[in-house]
């Protein structure tokens, strides 16, 4: 099998040099990396649009932190102490660097690319979390007899508009966020 890059992907325990090709070598017992890491609780059921968010959005986290990072580990200057592969200082560092590349004094690619995808990370890592539930900042109720009661219907109707706007508001964000990460897909690779 060859990657997307062209190198030649082998299932044999050893890396080799077949066809003047660079070989290299997985296990697929150990190394899952045909899987999409929702990080989602296991055993529980996800509609296909949350896990598709999710796959996506903790892949870009796994690119940022274990792969961008280590490229800064190459500064001789700095010792980076790596914890399970990630390491904040070595990634902020790379950020640093990349974010400002230019050439004939404009932003290179890159530069511009690395800056959406500080971005993204930084949305799906810090901002979105944050969130309101858009149901329990109304007065919304799941419980069947309190919406067949007739009390009260406007004030219903105006608590159930303001949640289903709010979670409309995060589902447009959402959308918005994963064409942006799609946008830059090519730019995902190290």
């Amino acid at each position: 099998m060859t990657t997307r890059s062209g190198f030649k992907k082998s299932s044999t325990a050893t890396p080799s040099l077949k066809n003047s090709g660079f070989e290299t070598t997985s296990n697929r017992f150990f190394d899952k990396l045909h899987y999409l890491n929702t990080g989602l609780k296991k055993g529980e059921y996800y509609d296909l649009d949350y896990r598709m968010i999710h796959a996506l959005f903790n892949e870009l986290v796994d690119f940022v932190e274990l792969e961008l990072s280590h490229l800064s580990r190459y500064d001789k200057n700095k010792k980076y102490k790596f914890v399970k592969g990630r390491c904040q200082e070595a990634q902020d560092d790379y950020f640093r660097w990349a974010n400002h590349l230019k050439q004939q004094g404009r932003l290179t690619e890159q530069a511009k690319a690395s800056r959406k995808i500080k971005e993204l990370y930084e949305w799906w890592k810090y901002i979105r979390p944050k969130r309101v539930d858009p149901y329990s900042c109304s007065s919304f109720s799941y419980d069947i007899d309190e919406i067949l009661d007739n009390k009260n219907i406007k004030q219903k109707q105006k608590s159930y508009k303001k949640a289903y706007d709010l979670q409309e508001k995060y589902d447009n964000e959402d959308t918005e966020m994963l064409i942006e990460l799609i946008k830059i897909r090519n730019h995902l690779w190290t």
